[in-house]
């Protein structure tokens, strides 16, 4: 059975996504879109290059550091970044799967 790490987390233009820890090391991460449109993607956290990573991605590498104490405070600190200088979103659910470095 999945468990949620985290759960509604705010995306550009009125989505939201949830992190469920399959495993140790996968995770599936979950979203909707503010039409309803739902996708979800399987994340396995060892070929995650956070350097070059979806924002996808980049929800399960963050969740799963802090999770483990690698971090405390890794996936606020993503989505605090995500949102842009502006406010601008750097990440829409229509590109969502797009790798950004």
């Amino acid at each position: 059975m999945k468990k949620a790490i985290k759960h509604l987390l705010a995306l550009a233009n009125g989505g939201s996504a949830s992190v469920f820890e399959k495993s140790d090391d996968e995770y599936i991460v979950k979203a909707w879109d503010n039409e309803g449109r739902v996708r979800e993607y399987r994340v396995n956290i060892n070929e995650v290059n956070p350097s070059s990573a979806s924002y996808f991605e980049l929800l399960a590498y963050s969740s799963h550091n802090d999770k483990i104490g690698k971090t405390s405070s890794a996936l606020r600190d993503f989505l605090s970044a995500s949102t842009g200088v502006r406010n601008d979103n750097f990440y829409t659910f229509n590109d969502i799967e797009r790798k950004i470095d």
